[in-house]
């Protein structure tokens, strides 16, 4: 009788531990590559230098408020904490901010010194906003668009929480 409860214990402890390791080894880093870093909800800040093609974080259904910005301006430094706001209020809404920096460390530094939780592309020579709105020039600017790349609304200039709120409901500022 011992030894059979032995046995079924055995088996019972031993399946655990292959369930345990199926899951992590398998199923959690699956589903942990398919979360979009562009939503707040499941990012740290995160900051790309590598990667600038911005259609390729605007590709589901979801309208992007995409941001272009720097730590060198002094109107987005004015916009930071407003913006700031509006990411972690929104973690369900597809933010990006692009940055116009020199460095991406001086880029992180910044981030990491405020606390800010945001999804930052790095573009120092600006081929995003180009690409984008060919000719457009000036910082900070907030673009609504949608998975085709098509802007659906355009703001030049600083906004504040309750702005931020509205342009990314398509109302303009």
């Amino acid at each position: 009788m011992k030894k059979k409860l032995f046995i079924i214990l055995s088996i019972v402890i031993g399946v655990l531990v292959i369930l345990t390791l199926i899951y992590f080894l398998v199923l959690k880093p699956y589903f942990e590559s398919k979360k979009d870093l562009t939503y707040g909800k499941y990012r740290e800040s995160f900051v790309l230098s590598e990667n600038r093609n911005l259609e390729s974080f605007v590709n589901d259904d979801t309208n992007a408020v995409v941001v272009f910005w720097a730590t060198w301006c002094s109107h987005c430094v004015e916009e930071a904490e407003d913006l700031n706001n509006f990411i972690t209020s929104n973690l369900g809404r597809k933010i990006i901010v692009v940055s116009h920096d020199y460095t991406k460390e001086d880029l992180e530094e910044y981030l990491k010194e405020k606390g800010y939780n945001w999804f930052v592309i790095l573009d120092t020579d600006k081929t995003i906003r180009e690409k984008l709105d060919p000719g457009s020039k000036g910082i900070p600017s907030s673009y609504l668009v949608n998975k085709d790349m098509n802007i659906l609304n355009f703001h030049k200039g600083k906004l504040n929480l309750e702005q931020f709120i509205n342009f990314s409901n398509g109302v303009e500022i």
